[in-house]
């Protein structure tokens, strides 16, 4: 290492082989041992894992409030939950807060007669503080806010829908798939709300 550490994460470094990442790793994974739980490093997992991760813009609204709070970064789909990171926002949302989830395939009008997919988008309800409460309906025991939030990941490209559908399905979170029109999406000038995605029929002709 170009520095050297000092102090207990010093005692702990191999000053040839390790990073100050590396380090922190080992020593938090140490202290984490007795619960059964460990660091997640995402750096770490590959396609394998099914780890992925894509730009996009987080949104917060309440119920019959307008959208507040735009941000843009990163959603991180890891095998305990969600994870958004940016420059001012750090945001992590366990399997167990996502109570009520919908996968939107956003479409373009402006763009006809094809209306071609311009956007995905996942819709998920939660309570905070956005750990373990079952149902928005149910009292939350944590002392968070009971009116329930909407977050909102936008602009996310369209052909990880397929990858987000197989994530939810593997980690058991309940989800709806469903479409939006926009006359214009460029302008977000919406036509439709979110409407359930009609299945294909099978019946022979």
């Amino acid at each position: 290492m170009s520095y050297g550490e000092t102090g207990t994460l010093g005692e702990a470094a191999d000053g040839e082989k390790d990073t100050y990442l590396s380090v922190f790793k080992r020593v938090f994974d140490e202290q984490l041992a007795a619960f059964g739980k460990s660091v997640v490093s995402v750096r770490d997992k590959g396609e394998e894992d099914q780890i992925f991760r894509c730009s996009t813009t987080i949104c917060f609204r309440r119920t019959h409030e307008p959208t507040t709070n735009r941000t843009k970064g990163r959603v991180y789909f890891l095998d305990t939950g969600l994870l958004f990171l940016s420059q001012k926002l750090r945001l992590y949302l366990p399997f167990e807060s996502l109570a009520e989830t919908l996968v939107v395939l956003v479409r373009d009008e402006a763009l006809s007669p094809v209306n071609p997919p311009v956007s995905l988008e996942v819709h998920t309800k939660t309570t905070e503080p956005y750990h373990k409460t079952k149902s928005v309906s149910e009292p939350n025991t944590h002392g968070g806010d009971q009116d329930p939030m909407l977050i909102s990941f936008k602009e996310m490209p369209v052909d990880l829908l397929d990858k987000v559908k197989a994530y939810a399905s593997k980690h058991g979170i309940n989800f709806k798939e469903c479409e939006q029109l926009y006359y214009d999406f460029a302008k977000n000038l919406p036509m439709t709300g979110w409407n359930p995605v009609k299945k294909k029929s099978t019946t022979p002709k």
